[in-house]
């Protein structure tokens, strides 16, 4: 997904690479690579470290506050870490709940944010639509629902309801995120900078993670303005707020990469590499600088896309689709994910690598649904509009 995320949750290093001459990445296909599968049930695969606490010495199953607490703490150091696995132990975390139809509001919500993190988000949108029709105050489960029904273009849905909102920044940051997809960025940075703005002037103290929501969807806004100068101001001044968000960290690095400086990509993930997207990220640099090291890396990729497959997370369709366009170079396989991925979820980002693999391909018919949504929204995006324009 992509964000939307509700929450969006620098040091630099030099990336040590291994030497293996390149002239073209002799890239794996993530389909074709074999994934071992453990028989010895006493093998240790993993020692993990920094998960949240869990309950000890207690036969009893938890209370209901207690496995939310237990949940979001797994959601949260997912958020963190990037690894994908922190849901499955939020899910196992509800226990007995997570199928309850008479679980409490903050059960529902956390289920519906694990199904929005997997991209479920059919099944996350009827939790909260039946949540939200027994408790329609709730603030947390309508910001949600707008977030996914963004995500699913779906604006109308917002526009109504984001207003709605008890809290001035986010029902800003909601409707701005539907206005700049329905071609009104500029509206959108002003109204959210004036809601920034207004921080400290009384009101509930902000989070981190607020406030970095609002900036980088600044960086967002001026994107698709065309003012990738100011664009990456916001994404930097996110980064000091918090310079280990991913969110921050895929969009400013995806920026450099569209400005030519794949270089800067390197010291900007170094640290956080064992974040399926970001590691990407430093894949794509790396080829696009003909570095040594990029199989390697590449593959390591490959077998974590593989590795997700397994478990059955299509979470990755987008970056898998980049992937294999432009690393592995298998049009045909980079299309058919790409439109498997549209089916779900239909951000710029979305139309963006589905754009690509049709030109890759050559196949202008696939690209209907994505130019029938440009055309209906309106959307602002320079980059966008001229790939729409010249693909074949």
């Amino acid at each position: 997904m992509s964000r939307r995320r509700i929450a969006a949750f620098a040091v630099f290093a030099t990336l040590i690479t291994t030497v293996i001459v390149v002239a073209k990445p002799a890239a794996v296909n993530a389909a074709n690579v074999d994934v071992r599968v453990p028989t010895d049930p006493n093998e240790i695969l993993e020692k993990s470290q920094g998960q949240p606490a869990r309950r000890k010495g207690r036969a009893a199953a938890p209370t209901v506050d207690e496995a939310v607490s237990l949940a979001q703490a797994e959601i949260d150091a997912g958020r963190a870490s990037g690894d994908p696995r922190a849901l499955g132990r939020a899910k196992a975390a509800l226990g007995a709940h997570w199928d309850d139809p008479a679980a409490p509001a903050s059960v529902v919500l956390l289920r519906a944010t694990i199904l929005q993190s997997l991209h479920e988000f059919e099944r996350a949108d009827a939790e909260l639509t039946g949540l939200l029709a027994r408790s329609p105050e709730n603030d947390q489960a309508r910001l949600t629902l707008a977030t996914i029904r963004t995500v699913r273009a779906d604006y109308k849905y917002a526009e109504a309801e984001c207003p709605k909102l008890g809290d001035a920044l986010s029902a800003a940051v909601c409707l701005g995120n539907a206005w700049s997809l329905t071609g009104r960025s500029a509206a959108a940075e002003v109204k959210v900078g004036e809601a920034l703005g207004t921080l400290g002037q009384g009101g509930a103290p902000r989070t981190r993670a607020e406030i970095v929501w609002a900036i980088s969807s600044l960086g967002e806004y001026a994107e698709r303005q065309g003012a990738r100068d100011r664009a990456e101001a916001y994404y930097r001044k996110a980064l000091q707020v918090s310079p280990s968000d991913p969110y921050v960290l895929r969009a400013y690095a995806d920026l450099l990469l569209d400005l030519g400086r794949p270089a800067e990509v390197l010291p900007l993930l170094a640290l956080y590499t064992e974040q399926d997207a970001l590691l990407l990220r430093v894949v794509v640099a790396k080829k696009r600088l003909g570095q040594t090291g990029a199989v390697t890396v590449a593959r390591e990729l490959a077998e974590r896309f593989a590795a997700v497959r397994l478990r059955g997370d299509r979470a990755h369709l987008r970056e898998e689709s980049w992937y294999e366009r432009e690393i592995v170079g298998d049009a045909a396989r980079a299309l058919t994910l790409a439109q498997e991925n549209w089916a779900v979820q239909r951000e710029p980002a979305d139309a963006r690598v589905f754009l690509e693999a049709a030109r890759a391909k050559g196949d202008l018919a696939a690209t209907a649904p994505v130019r029938a949504l440009l055309a209906e929204t309106h959307l602002e995006d320079p980059t966008l509009l001229a790939l729409a324009r010249s693909t074949p």
